[in-house]
């Protein structure tokens, strides 16, 4: 919300405060950027951040806990895609296009992740159910 309304503003970036959003932005960038990765190195992360979570989920459930969201491998056929196209959906696309406005050259990285998301669509329609 912050870098939105602060790009929306006609003003140099050079305050402390202006430098240290656009570096919390960037960093955030970098921890996500392998949804803008070429297809088949998304798609190898994205299933290497599932077996962490899946791995989480087979803790909470042998503590007898409520396994989380997107967290349990029972329910990896319906969960998996689902989860990473609202990812992309609700956090990646939307922080790439507003990082874009401040680094146009980043362009490609916002268009790569609708690519992945496309992807994930396209192979979530052609999955079958057991």
């Amino acid at each position: 919300q912050a870098f939105r309304r602060r790009l929306g503003e006609d003003r140099e970036w050079s305050s402390k405060d202006d430098q240290r959003l656009a570096l919390s932005v960037a960093l955030k960038m970098a921890d996500i950027s392998n949804c803008c990765r070429p297809t088949n190195l998304y798609m190898a992360w994205a299933r290497n951040v599932a077996t962490e979570f899946y791995n989480q989920g087979d803790t909470e459930s042998h503590l007898g806990l409520t396994v989380s969201p997107f967290m349990d491998r029972r329910k990896d056929k319906s969960d998996f895609h689902k989860g990473q196209v609202s990812f992309m959906n609700y956090i990646v696309i939307p922080l790439f296009e507003a990082g874009q406005q401040l680094m146009p050259k980043m362009a490609f990285a916002a268009e790569q992740a609708r690519r992945n998301k496309q992807e994930l669509l396209s192979q979530q329609s052609t999955s079958v159910e057991p």
